[in-house]
C-alpha cells in the first residue's frame, strides 16, 4: 500500500516531467543544454521526493502506560482486529517490538517483531484476561516462525505483568503436560513503535482482504 502511494506520486511527477520534456523537444529552438541532463534532473527530483516520503512515514515511539500490554501472534493485521473487538479494550495498534533498532519501519524492521500494543480499561478487562485471550489464539509449543519478525510472544512492561505471564505458563504446562515455547521477555530499551498508518485497522480499510 505504501509503495502504491509512492508509485502514484512518482507517476504524477513522471507525467509532469514527460510533458516538460516533450514540450522542450518539440520546440523549434535548440536546447541550451544536453537533453540527457533532463533525465538526470528528473531522477534527482524523484529521489528527493522519495526521501521526503520516507521521513514522513517514520514510526513514532509509543509511551508505555500502566494499562497497556504488548503481544505478538505471528503478524499484526488479524490479531489487531481480534484484540480490538474485546470488551474493555480501548485501543489496539500494530507495532514493532522487541528489538534494539531505533526507529524501525516495515521496510527496515531490523530485529523487531510485528506486535500488537493494547490499551485497556482495567475496570472492564484485566491484563490477566488479555493474557488468557493471547494464549487462546497462539500455538503453545511453537514460536510460530524462525524469523524474529513473526514471533509469537509476550513483552511484559513491569514485574507484575512478568509474574502473571510466568504463572499462566506454569499452569498451562502442568495442566497440558507440555513445554510452552512462546517468546517472553521484558521490553528492550528501544521500546515499542507504532507501525505505519496503513497497517492500522487494515481490514476495515481494505474489506476485500478481510478473512
Amino acid at each position: 500500500l505504501i509503495s502504491g502511494g509512492c508509485h502514484s506520486t512518482n507517476v504524477w511527477y513522471g507525467s509532469i516531467w514527460c510533458f516538460l520534456i516533450g514540450t522542450l523537444l518539440s520546440s523549434h529552438h535548440s536546447l541550451p543544454f544536453h537533453p540527457g541532463w533532463l533525465n538526470t534532473i528528473g531522477n534527482l527530483l524523484l529521489k528527493r521526493k522519495w526521501k521526503a516520503h520516507q521521513m514522513a512515514t517514520e514510526c513514532p515511539r509509543i509511551e508505555i502506560q500502566s494499562n497497556t500490554g504488548t503481544f505478538g501472534l505471528g503478524w499484526f493485521w488479524g490479531p489487531e482486529r481480534q484484540f480490538r473487538r474485546l470488551p474493555g479494550v480501548l485501543d489496539a495498534v500494530c507495532c514493532y517490538v522487541g528489538g534494539d533498532k531505533i526507529n524501525p519501519t516495515y521496510h527496515s524492521i531490523g530485529d523487531h517483531t510485528e506486535g500488537i500494543h493494547v490499551t485497556y480499561d482495567p475496570a472492564q478487562i484485566s491484563y490477566e484476561q488479555l493474557v488468557d485471550f493471547f494464549f487462546s489464539k497462539c500455538s503453545l509449543t511453537s514460536s510460530c516462525s524462525a524469523s524474529k519478525q513473526y514471533l509469537t510472544g509476550v513483552w511484559y512492561h513491569n514485574d507484575e505483568q512478568q509474574h502473571i505471564v510466568a504463572a499462566k505458563i506454569s499452569d498451562i504446562e502442568e495442566r497440558q503436560n507440555c513445554k510452552v515455547l512462546i517468546h517472553r521477555s521484558a521490553l528492550t530499551e528501544s521500546g515499542v513503535y507504532k507501525a505505519e498508518e496503513y497497517h492500522q485497522n487494515f481490514f476495515e480499510k481494505n474489506p476485500e482482504s478481510a478473512w
